[in-house]
């Protein structure tokens, strides 16, 4: 009989689905007024990044890669920034909704 394996020998995958930062990204194209859509929302993410990790996101967003889950808080933190202060206590919940 062999030992239980203990979860903490197993590594932590930390990988989210493209499909949530798009929905991100959706919802703060809808209630921002600073954007006329989501591309001027994906420009600004990008333009906040440096040279490097903005190559490095525009790929995973060309080939819809998954991301990691440290992106995916800062999208959200951008999308608080973003939102009017009215409508950002509510925003995670519109972005789960953007997704279905």
């Amino acid at each position: 009989m062999s030992a239980a394996k203990d979860p903490s020998d197993t590594p932590l995958d930390d990988r989210v689905a493209f499909q949530i930062a798009e929905a991100v990204v959706a919802t703060i194209a809808q209630r921002s007024p600073r954007f006329q859509g989501e591309e001027d929302v994906w420009d600004a993410i990008l333009a906040r990044k440096g040279p490097e990790l903005s190559l490095y996101l525009e790929t995973i967003r060309r080939t819809r890669h998954s991301i990691f889950l440290n992106q995916l808080q800062e999208l959200y933190e951008f999308g608080k920034e973003c939102v009017p202060r009215a409508t950002a206590d509510d925003f995670l919940v519109a972005s789960g909704r953007e997704l279905g």
